[in-house]
């Protein structure tokens, strides 16, 4: 059995940073340039380049939910105030990539028009040859 590379937090932030981070080692491994947007009020969190496609934008997405054999990814954002709660769909649009850390350390770096689901997908066998 694989040790966790994080675990689940109380405060979902500090998963979403572990993520990130994961993310941005990744990419800067993989030889991408990686550009940090200045505030968090996009779509998007990272925008990165390869020196060949040009700029793309990526959504990450971090998971400790594993579910009948498979990591389960929650793409919807959920937010608010006192007065009003707010559900937000992954917007297909609004990025090209979808990078993906698990709990036990697989990644994925899915194109955002390879799937249809706004709110959740699960990492089952159809989305294997993503795995980086």
């Amino acid at each position: 059995m694989r040790v966790p590379v994080f675990a689940r937090h109380v405060n979902p932030r500090k998963q979403g940073d572990a993520g990130m981070g994961i993310a941005i080692g990744w990419f800067a491994c993989a030889g991408y340039t990686v550009c940090l947007p200045l505030t968090d009020s996009q779509p998007y969190d990272l925008v990165v380049d390869d020196g060949e496609r040009g700029l793309q934008r990526v959504a990450v997405r971090s998971t400790t939910q594993f579910k009948d054999g498979a990591y389960e990814v929650g793409l919807r954002t959920l937010g608010g105030n006192k007065t009003q709660f707010r559900i937000r769909h992954f917007d297909h649009a609004a990025a090209e990539m979808l990078f993906v850390a698990c709990a036990n350390g697989d990644r994925y770096l899915i194109p955002t028009a390879d799937f249809v689901n706004r709110s959740l997908i699960r990492l089952g066998p159809k989305y294997a040859r993503y795995q980086v």
